[in-house]
């Protein structure tokens, strides 16, 4: 089962996948009674959040501010990179990806997104996509993402 995340269905797709970059529609919070085995995907705190889906991001982050907005726990710190280095919040939580019927779990860098005008709440990086098969048509617009586990 794939799910569409680009923006071919549009007469402007090449041009606004270009600027946006691949971007699916996930739940995020922190359900205590969800656990991997269960069919069922963990009850969200809050859904419909626009998230990017970026190949040169390594690992799965979310807003900072988000994060501190839904009360998810640090569990964490760290220090991640981009743009120089800076210590980061590592916030628990569980990130669905309803159209992949996909949940991740764990350890999520907080970083101040928003803040920096990045138009998304989390970024998934690397760490989701290994899991998964994309196909990018940067002529059309046309991005498409499945789970290939």
């Amino acid at each position: 089962m794939g799910a569409n995340c680009g923006y071919g269905d549009t007469p402007q797709g090449r041009k606004l996948l270009a600027y946006h970059g691949p971007t699916i529609a996930v739940s995020i919070g922190l359900d205590p009674s969800w656990t991997k085995d269960q069919p069922r995907a963990p009850r969200p705190d809050k859904t419909n959040i626009a998230a990017l889906v970026d190949t040169g991001a390594q690992e799965t982050c979310i807003d900072s501010a988000l994060a501190t907005e839904l009360g998810l726990p640090v569990i964490d710190q760290r220090s991640v990179g981009g743009v120089g280095s800076f210590e980061v919040d590592v916030y628990h939580a569980q990130i669905h990806v309803e159209r992949l019927r996909y949940t991740i779990h764990g350890g999520f860098a907080g970083i101040p997104l928003l803040k920096e005008r990045v138009h998304v709440s989390v970024v998934l990086g690397r760490s989701f996509l290994r899991d998964c098969k994309l196909t990018y048509d940067g002529k059309t617009g046309d991005v498409t993402i499945e789970l290939n586990i």
